[in-house]
This record gives structure tokens, sequence and C-alpha cells, in this order.
């Protein structure tokens, strides 16, 4: 909790954004429980201010990045899920403008530790080997990871190879995927997008 400042801003997104997209209950219903956790936003980011010291500049620029998503997030959920709860839409609106500076205090203090800091985000074999087998549960050491992953890279690419040339084969995977930058819904329907394919994924029921 003192070195991964992603944490507290993760725990603040994640618990919003399962009452929007999960639809175990009336979106009325689920607005309630938004509500709530959207005002507890503000005290959670502090709570990362007080805490957080000695962070390593790559996770406090990822935890800025994200912290700057929630308030864009928070912005998103005025304009989309507010117009559809009337009963708490008035207060749901005020807490999400609350939490969106909380969200930007924070990403603003976030790059500013990330141009200060001085300490390696590389914990040593000794604790990451632990950490595969404590944490993740497996069953090899550190050399036997990056062999597992230069040969995934490797079958990806080759994998990637091969469709490319049956897409079409006079370009590159560089240039198929640089085309593929541009299939993607607008910001505006990017929510929206992204809830239709959750429930696409889970299928029927």
């Amino acid at each position: 909790h003192e070195r991964m400042p992603n944490t507290y801003v993760g725990t603040a997104l994640g618990g919003c954004n399962g009452l929007i997209m999960k639809e175990f209950a009336p979106l009325e219903e689920r607005a309630v429980s938004l509500l709530s956790r959207v005002r507890q936003i503000p005290g959670v980011l502090e709570c990362m201010s007080e805490n957080v010291k000695d962070v390593p500049g790559v996770f406090a620029t990822v935890s800025a990045e994200y912290a700057a998503g929630g308030a864009v997030f928070m912005q998103s959920i005025v304009a989309d899920v507010v117009p559809e709860v009337p009963a708490v839409a008035a207060e749901l609106s005020k807490a999400c403008g609350v939490a969106a500076a909380a969200f930007e205090k924070a990403a603003g203090e976030l790059r500013a530790m990330a141009e200060e800091a001085t300490e390696p985000f590389a914990v040593g074999r000794e604790s990451y080997e632990w950490l595969l087998t404590n944490t993740h549960l497996l069953d090899f050491d550190s050399d036997e990871l990056a062999a597992y992953g230069r040969d995934a890279m490797e079958s990806t690419r080759a994998q990637m190879r091969e469709l490319a040339s049956k897409i079409d084969p006079g370009r590159s995977v560089e240039e198929h995927l640089e085309t593929l930058k541009d299939a993607h819904p607008s910001k505006d329907a990017l929510r929206a997008t992204y809830a239709s394919e959750m429930a696409r994924s889970s299928g029927p029921g």
C-alpha cells in the first residue's frame, strides 16, 4: 500500500465500474450503491496521498494515467448514467464532479512523484521468485518463465505473419496493425460499445 498507488486508484474505479457494467439489478437500484461509492472516492485518493512513498517512477506514471482516466470515467457517468436515474440524478452528478476533481488532483500528484522518483521498480530475483511461488502458485523459476515468454512471443509473431499473409500478402503485420488502429468506437460511444460487447461475450442468460 506504500509503493503501489494503483491499488487505490484501481479500487476506486473498479467498485464503480462493476455496478455499471454488471446488470444484476435494475439500474435505479445500482445507482444508489454507485452514488455511495462515488462519494467515497475522494477519501480513497486522499489515503493514497497520505500513504504512498518511495514509489518507483514507472508505477507513478502508470497510476497517473489511470487516475486521469478516472476523471474521464466520472464524466461518462454524468453523460450516460445520470439521465437514466432521475431519483438520484442531482446527487450523483454532483458527486461525480467532486470525484473527477479528486482524480485530476491525484493524477497531478502522481506525475510529480514520477518526475522525482529514484526508486527502482525491480524487486530482485529472490523476491520475484517468491512471488511466482507464493502469490501466483507457479512451479517454475524466473529463467523458465522468461524462456516460456520468449517462446510465446515468437509463436504469436509467427501466427500474426501467417494471418497477415492470408488477409493481404502484399502488406506486413505492421501495416495491418496500423489499419486496425482506426477500427474503434467513437469516444462518446465507447462505454455503450464496451457494455454491449461484454454482454455479447457472456452469451445467453
